[in-house]
């Protein structure tokens, strides 16, 4: 079977700046990251090698808007 992702990481990055804007502009909420990204094992369309990818462009995007990062 071929290997199928459901979310690509441009579509992350397309998807990240925009939901913070909205959230900061709503709200007054302190924002967090919290990087505990897991991926079951053989869960279709998605693989454990691209949570650190997945996780690294979500930092960069979170110190862009100075929002606190909290790593496990």
């Amino acid at each position: 079977m071929p290997e199928i992702v459901l979310f690509w990481i441009n579509d992350a990055i397309f998807w990240i700046r925009p939901i913070i804007k909205i959230i900061k502009k709503k709200s007054d909420a302190k924002l967090i990251f919290v990087s505990t990204t897991y991926v079951p094992e053989k869960e279709l369309g998605r693989f454990q090698e691209d949570v650190n990818k997945y996780n690294e462009v979500a930092k960069k995007i979170m110190k862009e808007n100075n929002i606190l990062i909290w790593s496990w």
